[in-house]
C-alpha cells in the first residue's frame, strides 16, 4: 500500500513562517510608528495596556491553546469538542474584559484610556475566541494562515502609515488592532467555512467544557502566573518610575516576545510527526526532539549575538534619537531568545508526555521569585537591572527548572545535549538540521 507524501516539512515550514514573520513584521512597524509619532510618555499608555491585556488573556484562552490542537489533529470533526470551547473561551472573554476594566478602574485612568481599551479587547476577540488558527495548524493547513495573513498586516499597516503621515489622535491611531484581527479571521475562515459548521448550540456539552477545562487547569494556573510575573516588569515600573522610563523600557522588551514566533513555527511543523514517532518508538522520538532542539538553540544563539552588537543601530533605525537609552536594555534582552526559542516545544512535550502538572509547579516557584527580583531591581537598579532579571526568567523557567523534576530531567538533558552538540558538532549539527527540514512526512 502506497503512502501519499505531503509537502516537505521545510515547505510547511516556510508558510507558517510567512504568518509568523508578517507578525513580528508588523508588530515591530505599529511599535515603532506608535512609539515615533507620540514619544516615549505616549507609548508607556500603549505599552502598559498591552501588558495589562497579556495578564488577563488567560482568562479567555483558559490554558487550552495546546490542547486545541492535540484534539482537532486527532478528530478535526468533533462538534462537541469545537462547539463546548468556543462558548468556553466567550465567557472567558467576559471574564476578561471585566478583569480590564476593574484593573483600570482601581489603578488607572479608566475613562482616559477607554477608547484604548476597547480596541484592544475587540481585536482580541478575533485573535482567541475564534480559534479558527489552531483548527488550521491542526489539519497542517499553513497556506490559508499565510494568505490572510498576509492581506490582514499590509491593510492595517497601510493604516498606520497614512494615520502617522495625516498625523492621527492616539486614539485613531489604536483602530489598527481589531482592524487587523478582523481580517485576518475572516480571511482564515473563508478559506475554511467549514469551521462554523462545527459550532452549533446543540452541540454544546457542559460536562464535555468540565473535563476540557480540568484537564487544562496546571496550564492555565501556571499561564496566569507566566504572564502575571513576566508582564511585572512594566507594570510595577509603571508605579515606581517616570512614564518616559517606562516607554525607554518597554520600546526594547516589545521586540524581545516578536521572535518566539520562531519556535511556535518549528512545534507547528514538526508537531504531526513528533506525535507519530511517540507512539511508535519512543527511542526516535527522543531523537526527534533532539534534533529539533538544537535548531532552535542555535537560532536563539544567532539571533541573540547579532543583536546584541547592532542593539544601537536596531534602536536607532526604529525609534529614533529619543530612545537611545533603549539600546543597553535592548543587548542585555535579547540573550533571552536562547531560552524562548524552544519554550513552545518544551510546553508542548509536558502536555504530550503527560506532565501538563509540571507546568503548575515550575510556575509555582519561579513566578514569586521574579515577581520579588523585579521589584527590587527596578526600585534600587532601574531599567539595566530589569533587563538581566528578564533574561534569567527565561532561564530558570524555559531551561534549568526541567532538571529540578525527576520525571522532567530527561528533557532537560537532551536540552543540555542539543546545546552542546552546537559548540562541540558544529558540522554535524548543521547536517541534521538540513536533513530535518527537507524531510517528507506521511499524510
Amino acid at each position: 500500500m502506497s503512502t501519499k507524501k505531503g509537502a516537505s516539512n521545510i515547505t510547511n515550514a516556510m508558510l507558517y513562517s510567512i504568518e509568523s514573520v508578517t507578525a513580528i513584521l508588523f508588530t515591530v512597524l505599529s511599535i515603532s510608528l506608535v512609539a515615533r509619532h507620540f514619544g516615549p510618555e505616549m507609548f508607556s499608555r500603549f505599552s502598559v495596556a498591552m501588558s495589562i491585556s497579556t495578564i488577563f488573556m488567560v482568562f479567555i484562552t483558559l490554558g487550552l491553546d495546546q490542547f486545541i490542537i492535540k484534539e482537532m489533529v486527532r478528530n478535526r470533526l468533533d462538534a462537541e469538542y469545537v462547539t463546548s470551547t468556543s462558548l468556553g473561551l466567550l465567557f472567558g472573554w467576559v471574564l476578561y474584559v471585566a478583569a480590564i476594566v476593574i484593573y483600570y478602574l482601581i489603578f488607572k485612568d479608566f475613562s482616559r484610556d477607554l477608547f484604548l481599551i476597547v480596541n484592544v479587547v475587540v481585536a482580541t476577540f478575533f485573535l482567541k475566541v475564534v480559534f479558527i488558527k489552531s483548527y488550521l495548524q491542526a489539519q497542517n493547513k499553513p497556506k490559508s494562515i499565510a494568505v490572510a495573513s498576509v492581506v490582514s498586516r499590509l491593510f492595517s499597516a497601510a493604516y498606520l502609515v497614512v494615520g502617522a503621515h495625516y498625523d492621527f489622535s492616539f486614539n485613531a491611531m489604536m483602530i489598527y488592532m481589531p482592524l487587523q484581527a478582523f481580517i485576518l479571521t475572516a480571511g482564515m475562515c473563508f478559506h475554511q467555512p467549514d469551521y462554523f459548521g462545527l459550532i452549533r448550540l446543540r452541540n454544546f456539552s457542559l460536562n464535555r467544557l468540565k473535563t476540557i477545562v480540568r484537564e487544562s487547569s496546571p496550564v492555565f494556573i501556571s499561564t496566569v502566573l507566566f504572564f502575571f510575573y513576566n508582564q511585572s516588569d512594566v507594570l510595577i515600573m509603571s508605579n515606581l518610575l517616570d512614564p518616559k522610563a517606562v516607554g525607554i523600557y518597554s520600546a526594547s522588551i516589545r521586540i524581545i516576545p516578536q521572535a518566539a514566533f520562531i519556535g511556535y513555527v518549528l512545534v507547528a511543523t514538526f508537531y504531526t510527526e513528533m506525535d507519530r514517532k511517540l507512539l511508535a518508538d519512543r527511542q526516535a522520538f527522543e531523537s526527534y526532539v533532539k534534533s529539533v532542539l538544537t535548531v532552535q538553540f542555535a537560532v536563539g544563539i544567532v539571533m541573540a549575538a547579532v543583536t546584541c552588537l547592532a542593539s544601537g543601530l536596531i534602536i536607532n533605525l526604529l525609534y529614533g534619537a529619543r530612545y537611545a537609552e533603549s539600546a543597553k536594555v535592548l543587548a542585555i534582552s535579547c540573550w533571552s531568545w536562547v531560552f524562548i526559542m524552544p519554550a513552545a516545544l518544551y510546553s508542548r512535550l509536558l502536555i504530550m508526555l503527560g506532565h501538563v502538572r509540571y507546568e503548575l509547579i515550575k510556575m509555582l516557584i519561579v513566578a514569586p521569585l521574579i515577581l520579588v527580583l523585579n521589584y527590587l531591581v527596578i526600585s534600587y537598579v532601574g531599567i539595566i537591572g530589569c533587563a538581566f532579571v528578564f533574561v534569567f526568567s527565561y532561564f530558570l523557567v524555559d531551561f534549568f527548572i526541567y532538571f529540578v523534576f525527576k520525571d522532567t530531567r530527561y528533557l532537560g538533558k537532551l536540552g543540555l545535549a542539543a546545546l552542546t552538540d552546537i559548540f562541540t558538532k558544529p558540522r554535524e549539527t548543521f547536517n541534521l538540521s538540513v536533513k530535518l527540514f527537507t524531510a517528507r512526512h506521511a499524510l
